[in-house]
């Protein structure tokens, strides 16, 4: 048994967390047969970037997910998460996936929504609190987040915290593309507001031009593979489309037709938006106080 860390005083940690999609719609023995392999390949994800046991507390189970609190020493720097642990864990998550049978496939292939974040947790006897973990949560729950899942044709999507955005990504260490984070999600914890960055891939190689428009996002769309083109799944016409310069919220989001209809998240029963940008008069957007 693992000793339990000095009780009162916080502990800072990198926090990652998953949750396997559409979990509760398995039968019994399927959901053990996907928890074990998502343990499997989570661990095998953390070995290949160098994460051991020592590195790390014991995970702790959510029942359709998994929680790793990681202690963020000089072996075990965030962005090990980015570039290499999250990718290793999709590119098992695919694998997996690809060499199960047809007949089965759609019951049991195993897609997960991930968070990251970091911040300071508390310890008692029954385990372990705190506002950090209260964050990572409530995005990785975000509707926002479930709805990219589902738009997706990868196993896996990432949402990360505004503190690993401006800690991490956006100094653009190797492997990890800021351009490829979109700040989708916005939350309200104790009075405050927390952003969240959705990792929506480049595509056609599209990195050059800051201003060039990156793919639509949207219900109801999806990328025609090989032709780098959107094609409508319903007869709606996309609404927004993500440019590269999101360093900034005032630069993340343009509008295409003019609309003025907010993308929406829900927290704690209050509506969270994050507004239309016109970019084309200049204006700034006005974010949710």
């Amino acid at each position: 048994m693992e000793p339990i860390p000095s009780a009162g005083l916080p502990h800072y940690r990198a926090i990652v967390a998953l949750d396997i999609e559409r979990s509760t719609s398995r039968p019994d023995p399927v959901k053990a047969e996907l928890r074990n392999k998502t343990y499997e390949l989570f661990d095998t994800a953390m070995h290949s970037a160098g994460i051991h046991k020592r590195h790390r507390d014991r995970y702790i189970d959510r029942g359709d997910g998994l929680l790793a609190l990681i202690h963020p020493v000089d072996q075990v720097p965030k962005a090990l998460l980015l570039n290499r642990a999250i990718p290793a864990l999709s590119s098992l998550l695919a694998d997996y996936n690809s060499s199960l049978p047809d007949p089965s496939r759609l019951q049991r292939q195993l897609r997960v929504r991930v968070v990251t974040h970091a911040g300071d947790v508390r310890y008692d006897a029954n385990g372990c609190f705190g506002e950090a973990l209260d964050v990572a949560f409530r995005l990785l729950d975000a509707v926002p987040v479930k709805r990219a899942l589902r738009e997706t044709a990868d196993p896996l999507i990432l949402v990360i915290s505004g503190d690993i955005y401006s800690s991490v990504v956006r100094h653009g260490y190797d492997g990890i593309g800021q351009h490829a984070f979109h700040p989708l999600v916005r939350i309200h914890i104790a009075g405050k507001r927390y952003p969240g960055w959705i990792h929506i891939p480049e595509e056609n190689g599209a990195a050059g031009d800051p201003d060039s428009p990156l793919q639509t996002f949207q219900p109801g769309w999806h990328r025609t593979p090989g032709s780098g083109s959107l094609r409508s799944r319903s007869n709606q016409k996309p609404r927004i489309a993500y440019r590269r310069n999101s360093a900034q919220f005032s630069d993340s989001i343009c509008d295409i037709d003019r609309s003025p209809a907010p993308v929406t998240a829900q927290s704690d029963g209050q509506s969270n938006r994050i507004f239309i940008h016109r970019r084309a008069r200049g204006e700034r957007p006005q974010l949710p106080r």
